[in-house]
């Protein structure tokens, strides 16, 4: 595993491995003197062109110097200087549909950086001096917003939307009411308030967060960072499909590739909470079921057997905090005029209600809801945004304007149960 690299000098072949990356990715980058000239050098990896390294050279250019790193080098050169409001429109501007993770802050000397975002389920440990002593306070963030910290204040500190550094100010202000010269460190200790889903050919090293799941957010990262971060794809993950679907179920198709090898930020997309991110497979699945929704690993399984609802979801990591479990949909055949089937998953596991565990068929999708759906047009304009992942598999026609929600609206429950037409 990992990476050897050799260099040819005046003693022959030597082998340099200080600064690789420890295991496969598709496109690993790392930085060390490899040659051992005291300059910084240059190794990358990835599945379809292998390992290339770069040698940085007396007059400090590096020897064959890819669009790539042209562009780390660019934007190094960036991060070197204060961000001009302009520069920061244009960050944001590079963002896949806004965002919600970071925020700008502003530091006493006019530059400026991104900072995250605090939001509910936050956990913050605030550190306030008094002369020689300090006092340490681990809160969470409340569902409202705020924290308490009774030596603080009496009243609860409204917090959400606000960086550790804007938080850091609040406090101060409130501590200067009755301290002279004031002084306290506010840290994110937990972030939870803000979550990204990976999907699909997203390779598990058995490292914590790494897989398919659902990971969170700690600051601005772009798409190609939050695959590498969360184990980079598979072998047979197709990079220059990768689909973003948004919170809102905006999605856009990113060219990963084109990221990689030409620097093209257009591609390199900044991920926002709620964002789903599928990388499809470029190998050929004969039988596969589809699972969306509040599950904690959603994406593709491949069917080796049939298997049931049950085993489909448990595979996918079961259902998240958030789902309705009493609510499930299977959904079945042509996407025209599917056959629609009800699941109380959640009668399945308190009574044992072995008639809501359906067997599944091949390119069925488990959809998992967040809240009751009672519509089938509902169900329709909730599971729209997965139609490209469905496509990348089969062959259905996914023209959303030619399916029509019109035609999902009858609504059945499994194995021959009452009937129930939705309505439209």
């Amino acid at each position: 595993l990992g990476l050897r690299i050799w260099l040819n000098g005046e003693n022959g072949w030597e082998e340099r491995i200080e600064g690789s990356p420890s295991q496969p990715n598709y496109f690993g980058l790392a930085t060390g003197d490899f040659n051992r000239d005291g300059l910084t050098d240059i190794v990358a990896a990835n599945y379809s062109q292998g390992v290339h390294v770069w040698i940085q050279t007396d007059n400090t250019r590096v020897i064959a110097v890819p669009p790539m790193v042209e562009t780390l080098r660019r934007e190094a050169a960036a991060r070197a200087k204060p961000a001009t409001r302009r520069e920061e429109d244009k960050v944001a501007a590079r963002g896949a549909f806004g965002n919600q993770v970071y925020s700008w802050v502003e530091t006493e000397d006019g530059s400026r950086f991104p900072e995250y975002t605090i939001g509910a389920l936050d956990k913050l440990r605030v550190t306030v001096y008094t002369g020689l002593e300090k006092k340490e306070y681990e809160v969470s963030v409340s569902g409202a917003g705020t924290i308490f910290i009774p030596d603080i204040s009496r009243n609860p500190i409204k917090v959400e939307g606000l960086t550790a550094t804007q938080t850091q100010q609040k406090v101060v202000s409130i501590l200067s009411e009755f301290l002279r010269q004031p002084n306290c460190e506010v840290l994110v200790t937990n972030y939870n308030s803000k979550l990204a889903t990976a999907a699909g050919e997203f390779y598990d090293t058995l490292e914590p967060e790494t897989g398919p799941g659902r990971w969170a957010l700690r600051g601005m990262i772009r798409i190609l960072d939050f695959i590498n971060q969360h184990g980079g794809p598979t072998k047979q993950g197709d990079m220059s499909k990768v689909q973003i679907i948004s919170k809102a179920g905006e999605k856009r198709i990113l060219d990963l590739n084109k990221a990689v090898f030409e620097g093209a930020l257009d591609q390199n997309v900044i991920v926002d909470d709620g964002d789903f991110i599928f990388i499809p497979s470029s190998a050929l699945i004969d039988r596969k079921v589809f699972v969306f929704g509040e599950v904690q690993r959603p994406g593709v399984l491949e069917l080796q057997k049939n298997i049931s609802i049950a085993e489909a979801v448990a595979r996918c990591g079961g259902p998240t905090l958030a789902a309705y479990a009493k609510g499930m949909f299977v959904i079945r055949g042509n996407l025209a005029k599917p056959d629609l089937f009800r699941v109380d998953f959640s009668r399945l596991l308190t009574r044992g209600d072995m008639a809501q565990n359906m067997l599944l068929e091949d390119n069925d999708i488990v959809y998992v809801p967040r809240e009751l759906i009672v519509r089938g047009a509902d169900l329709f304009n909730k599971v729209t945004p997965y139609f490209g992942i469905v496509g990348t598999y089969t062959d259905a026609v996914l023209d959303v304007e030619t399916l029509g929600q019109d035609t999902w609206h009858n609504v059945r429950f499994p194995y021959g149960r009452t009937t129930v037409t939705t309505g439209r």
